[in-house]
């Protein structure tokens, strides 16, 4: 007995499918006039299509791609054309044969000097890229000029997110095509063609830059999320000479900015450091509607008692505000960020979401092994002055908090119990020394200064809905002690770093903990930060699940049946399931992915190396190479050319 499917039921199961691979399978499985074809080919292009010229493989597989969408008109009966359902295009016109600026004509003259030929004084930073294949396989330029005629097709596109270092900018011919996509409201781009380089430690003037203006004249208005990535000093100044322009992006409400890019106002003294300095004075923008700022800033930026780089927008607008600090020098860590000691918390008003990402580039493999030694590298994170005692307790709307490492901790403190359970009060000793009598004092100054900080911090996390707490490794009676201070009735998103050192190497979770989480009825997502020791595989993209973590993963889902989703590790996701009881989601093998909630989008980033080795930098979070994206490329080009033969 044969069932028919409804096209609106299977179309409803699809739109819980993030996962291309999936999607592939199932158009395979499809003959490719069944109506039910149609449903998961839309489906699949509602996901983001990828175009990349960084390698050879990538790169033929892309230009056939383009060949079927530019070229043909056919697809199939009853269905619009392939590229007018695409909705999200990510476009890389890169290759390391770009990596480097044209260099000048030398005339032929006799000159002064020995002059430096050797490639070693001349350095570029590539801190997401690798090697591509030789210089001479792709083609960047061709590509980039069919770019024009491509997005005059894709007239339904609501994002893209064009990548160009090292690589080719987004031309105004490229602009002008995409005036046609009348949909587009989020755009991503590199503002710069290329990472800035150093010349025998002497840094090179900025790499050219993007030209937003025409960007700004026929896009600006109708665009609601702008990510502007590699922002150096000469690129915010441009941005900041358009305030007029700025002043009509009214529906722009979502603002990324990465101001890592270049060397700002190094005094040029000791070795040269990206980002600006503590003391650069950042302009406002002008922007009149942005409520979200997601802002990637190097340490020494925010280290100060100053406002800096916030200053780019109106915080008073503010609803969502996230913090990326990135360590730009290992050789000169900032430990400190003075940042909320200069910050006055009736400048947001409206600031409901609070985000501090402290993990990128933090050495610490201790946690990710079960034996270490004393050459292993282990980081504890910075130390955010005046944010628990001063900020935190002053934003009225604050319902959501998301830190990791030790973003909430004060480094006085040993552990999170000397948080909670304060120094017991010494006896007094009528034949003490003056010396004692000043530790005693020393102590009792001490515990006010404790109690203080434990009543702001409680009252913090008594109105929070949602708190990925920034305590370091927590036990179950730390993390019991952090969840006694939030409301059952309001908590419903919980995240943690997890000491599994503590605990037998074979143990299961511990019960304890799972007896703390039973507590809170609205309690739907739980996320571990990092995986159990030597669960992640050196060398690939994806974590190792072994059977202990399912096992935690199903005792995590039992101990409260409002729980979801359980993450443990960046885009390590799992849902509840009827039959299976647990189902994997997303792997965690293209973190962060977008396809999950970004409450999952934090602690362990799994990551490779080119060759599959484990890199030297002894960093668990140190930000990925680009992804590869080669296969992918390769099943959407295939898949157009079984619609279209």
């Amino acid at each position: 007995m044969s069932i028919t499917l409804n096209q609106d039921v299977f179309s409803h199961i699809l739109s819980h499918v993030s996962d291309s691979k999936t999607l592939y399978k199932v158009l395979d499985a499809l003959p490719k006039l069944d109506p039910l074809f149609f449903v998961a080919l839309r489906r699949l292009c509602e996901l983001p299509v990828y175009l990349d010229t960084f390698d050879l493989r990538s790169a033929t597989a892309s230009n056939q791609i383009l060949d079927h969408l530019l070229s043909s008109s056919r697809d199939l009966p009853d269905f619009p054309g392939i590229a007018e359902s695409i909705r999200h295009l990510v476009i890389r016109v890169e290759h390391n044969k770009c990596e480097r600026p044209p260099e000048p004509p030398v005339e032929e003259e006799e000159q002064d000097g020995e002059q430096v030929t050797n490639d070693e004084e001349y350095e570029v930073y590539t801190y997401e890229t690798e090697e591509s294949e030789p210089k001479d396989d792709v083609d960047v330029v061709a590509f980039h000029e069919r770019l024009p005629d491509l997005f005059k097709k894709t007239q339904n596109l609501e994002s893209l997110d064009y990548h160009s270092v090292p690589g080719l900018a987004l031309s105004e011919e490229v602009i002008k095509s995409l005036a046609a996509c009348e949909r587009l409201r989020t755009f991503g781009v590199d503002c710069a063609i290329r990472q800035t380089s150093w010349g025998a430690w002497k840094p090179f003037e900025d790499p050219e830059q993007w030209d937003i203006a025409p960007f700004l004249k026929s896009l600006g208005p109708t665009i609601t999320t702008l990510d502007l990535r590699h922002v150096c000093q000469t690129m915010l100044l441009t941005l900041a000479s358009h305030g007029d322009k700025f002043a009509t992006c009214e529906r722009l409400a979502t603002l990324r900015m990465d101001i890592t890019e270049g060397v700002w106002d190094w005094d040029g003294r000791g070795s040269p450091q990206r980002g600006a300095t503590a003391d650069y004075v950042f302009p406002p923008l002008g922007l009149p509607a942005v409520s979200r700022f997601e802002l990637v800033v190097a340490d020494r930026t925010v280290s100060k008692p100053r406002a800096g780089p916030l200053d780019l927008v109106n915080c008073s607008l503010l609803c969502e505000l996230s913090l990326d600090i990135r360590r730009i020098n290992s050789y000169d860590q900032v430990d400190t960020i003075d940042l909320f000691d200069g910050l006055s918390p009736a400048a947001f008003p409206a600031l409901k979401h609070l985000e501090i990402k402290d993990y990128n580039d933090t050495a610490n493999r201790r946690r990710l092994l079960w034996e270490t030694n004393d050459a292993t590298y282990e980081d504890s994170g910075r130390c955010f002055t005046g944010l628990i005692l001063s900020f935190l307790p002053a934003l009225p709307n604050l319902v959501s908090l998301w830190a990791d490492e030790t973003a909430l901790f004060d480094r006085r403190y040993e552990s999170v119990r000397s948080v909670w359970n304060l120094y017991e009060p010494i006896e007094e000793n009528p034949n003490a020394e003056e010396s004692d009598a000043e530790m005693k004092e020393f102590l009792a100054e001490y515990n006010r200064a404790a109690a203080t900080r434990l009543v702001a911090l409680c009252s913090v996390l008594s109105q929070l809905e949602s708190l990925r707490v920034g305590f370091g490794r927590m036990d179950d009676a730390e993390v019991g002690a952090v969840l006694g201070a939030c409301d059952p009735a309001k908590l419903h998103q919980f995240g943690f770093e997890w000491a599994w050192h503590r605990y037998g190497r074979d143990e299961p979770i511990s019960p304890a903990l799972l007896t703390h989480l039973a507590r809170f009825p609205n309690l739907t997502d739980m996320h571990i930060l990092f995986p159990r020791p030597t669960t992640q595989s050196s060398g690939t993209p994806d974590p190792t699940i072994d059977a202990l973590t399912l096992a935690d993963v199903s005792a995590l889902f039992a101990c409260n049946p409002r729980i979801a989703r359980v993450g443990i590790g960046n885009s390590l996701v799992w849902e509840r399931h009827l039959h299976s009881g647990v189902l994997l989601v997303s792997d965690g093998s293209a973190a962060p992915n977008a396809a999950v909630p970004p409450f999952f989008h934090a602690g362990y980033l799994a990551k490779y190396t080119p060759n599959g080795e484990t890199s030297w930098v002894h960093s668990d979070n140190k930000t990925p190479l680009r992804p590869k994206r080669g296969e992918e490329i390769e099943q959407m080009r295939d898949l157009l050319e079984r619609i279209l033969r």
